[in-house]
Formats: C-alpha cells, structure tokens, sequence
C-alpha cells in the first residue's frame, strides 16, 4: 500500500519554536517526509505564515483558502493544526472533501457535543480520526502503560497529574492521556473540579491560572489533576496501585535518578530505569515521537486496527479535562457521559466578567491566524 497524500491545514510561523507550541504543523510536515508521505500543500491565512512555511519546503504550494486547497488537492490525509475553536469546520470540510485520514492536533474539540459530532461525521464517511496524542509513543510513557496494563503495580488504584504550569486543555491534555493510557476500558461516571480563571487568552481560549480536579472511573480508580503556577512541584505523574507504584517526572534534579522511578510488584527495591528519552520525546531527535505516531497511524490504517490515538479512545482525555471544567462552572459535581454544547470556560463568571467589564480583552483571540 502506498502512503497517503497529505495536506495541512493551520501553518503556524516560522520561528524558533517551530514544531512546538507556536507552529506544530512544522512537525508534521518533518515527519511527513520523513516517512515518504506525499505532502500537497499547506494552508494558512497568514501570508507571513505561507512564506515562512515555503522556505522550508520550497516544492510545496500553500493557499490563504484551506477550502480552496482541499477542492484542489483532494488529500486523503487532512493534519488540522489550526486553533481549536475552528478545528469542527475543517474537519467537516475535509470529509466534504474526501479525506480519509484525519490527524488532529489535541484538543480534538472545545465541547464534547462538537466531539461527537466530528467523530459521528467521520463514521458516516468511513474515515479514520487520529489526535496527536505522540508523548504515548515515547520511552516513558511508554514503560509506564505497559506496566500498569501487565499489573506490575497490581490493581491500579489512582493517577495524580500535578502541571506547574496553565492550561489544562493545551499541554496538561497529554499527561491526562497517559494516565489514560494506564486505566485503559475504564469509563469516566464522575468529576468534580474547581477553576480560578487567569486573564489570559491561549490559541483563542480563555484558560485557568490554577485547576484541581478529580474524575471518577467505573471500576473504583480515580484520576487526580492539577494545573497552574502555584501547583505543587512533585512527579508530574503517579500512578498507585496495590502492589506498588510508579512516577513519571517532567524533569530531573540531581539525585533524582532518571525520570521514570517504580517499585514494580515484583522489585525489592524502588528501581529506575536509564532512558535516553524523557517526558518529551529524545533530546537528540526532537521529532522522534511524532514520526512515530505517524507510522502508527499509517500502520493503523493499512492493517485495519485500532490505535491508541484514534478518536473514540482520545475522547477519554478530553472527556476529563472538560468535565472538571465542567463542574467548576457549575459549581457542582457532574455525571458522565453529558451533553456540552459550548467551551465550558467560556461560561465561567470570571470570563463573563472580562467581557462585561470593556477592559479590552479579547476573549476569542486571533483564532483565525494561524
């Protein structure tokens, strides 16, 4: 089977920080060619964007209308980098279009009603939606779900995620979906979260100065979560089980060990393994965990079989970062699963305020300029 032809919706510029936070799609792109995946063309509606995008990849043409390059192009596999509040559009489009592939950067959507209404879409046109959930295709996350999943920690009783930094939905959605990783086929029932809002705007979504929250699981585990500059400074994921446990760090101290530290079941003593890798991918080849999700994906679909990373599976993660969202707003508990229809931040008082008040803020952001 041949590789598919790909297109790139939302080219973010190109700076330092391409292929990160500023400009993912750089990240794509590298792992595109470096899989042999015929890329067509790339859309953005900045013109700085398009030329910086062409420096890179001269032989590639790019369009201000990502409408315009999916009539032109007709991709079978569609990279949507663009910032979430317009990801549902271009999903639809791109289906509308004919794509078959659909690579999603995280988050998948902004409500869970949008979610399933991409992923509905998706299902009627027999195509495959992937979210870029690629820390999962990394050493340590890697060891740590395959040691809860074989039951070297016993029964896994809780996973707490501590972010010392905002925004839970941006960056904290991939430590949530390792955890998921660790409690695969068990089914969220309950969240309870509380939010103190920032004032900042983040790829065109209000986001938290500080977060805490818990989600509850259908067979008895839990899934504790915290974001924000005040969170505390412990391992940014540890898992419980009982028969041991284990702690991925986000980064090392002298002292420390490596970042991935266990007492498996089966060990005398607390033992951590030498990774080349850390939570973020490899040092020494920055791109490494994207081409991996990629080949995933690729293989996924070649051999029709499931993927970690596919739609259905990365809704868990999302589920749980806007459940306690949720709740906060609210003010109350929520049960799972519940109907959303908008970002549920966007409704938080403290928001509502900012709007109220004239101060300036623009709650949507330049969404639009990717």
């Amino acid at each position: 089977m041949t590789n598919p032809s790909a297109a790139i919706i939302g080219i973010g510029p190109n700076t330092e920080r391409k292929g990160g936070a500023t400009a993912i799609a750089y990240a794509h792109a590298w792992a595109m060619r470096d899989l042999g995946v015929p890329l067509l063309a790339g859309a953005a509606r900045s013109a700085g964007n398009r030329e910086g995008f062409a420096f890179d990849f001269p032989h590639v043409p790019t369009y201000a209308d990502y409408r315009e390059m999916l009539r032109a192009c007709r991709p079978q596999l569609v990279s949507i980098c663009a910032y979430p509040r317009d990801r549902e559009e271009m999903t639809m489009a791109a289906l509308e279009h004919g794509a078959q592939i659909l690579w999603i950067e995280k988050p998948l959507a902004i409500s869970l009603d949008a979610a399933e209404r991409i992923l509905a879409a998706a299902d009627s046109a027999g195509a495959r939606v992937f979210v870029h959930y690629q820390r999962r295709f990394g050493q340590p996350c890697r060891i740590l779900a395959e040691s809860c999943v074989e039951g070297r920690l016993g029964t896994i009783q809780s996973v707490t995620i501590a972010q010392p930094m905002p925004n839970l939905l941006g960056f904290g959605v991939h430590p949530i979906d390792t955890a998921m990783s660790c409690l695969p086929g068990r089914r969220a029932i309950r969240a309870v979260g509380a939010v103190e809002m920032s004032d900042q705007v983040v790829k065109g979504l209000p986001i938290e100065a500080e977060c805490h929250g818990v989600v509850y699981f259908d067979d008895g585990s839990r899934l504790l979560a915290s974001s924000g500059l005040a969170s505390a400074q412990v391992p940014m994921i540890r898992v419980d089980g009982s028969h041991g446990f284990a702690e991925l760090l986000w980064t090392t101290k002298p002292g420390d060990g490596g970042v991935l530290r266990a007492h498996w079941r089966d060990s005398a003593t607390v033992e951590s393994p030498v990774l080349q890798e850390n939570f973020h991918g490899d040092p020494a080849h920055p791109n490494l965990t994207t081409v991996r999700f990629l080949r995933d994906i690729l293989d996924a679909v070649r051999d029709q079989r499931p993927s970690g990373c596919d739609g259905r599976e990365s809704l868990r993660s999302l589920e749980a970062v806007l459940a306690i969202f949720e709740s906060a707003v609210r003010g109350a508990a929520v049960t799972l699963p519940m109907a959303q229809a908008d970002f549920p931040l966007d409704r938080h008082p403290a928001t509502c305020l900012r709007r109220i008040s004239g101060d300036g803020t623009d709650l949507h952001g330049p969404y639009h300029r990717f």
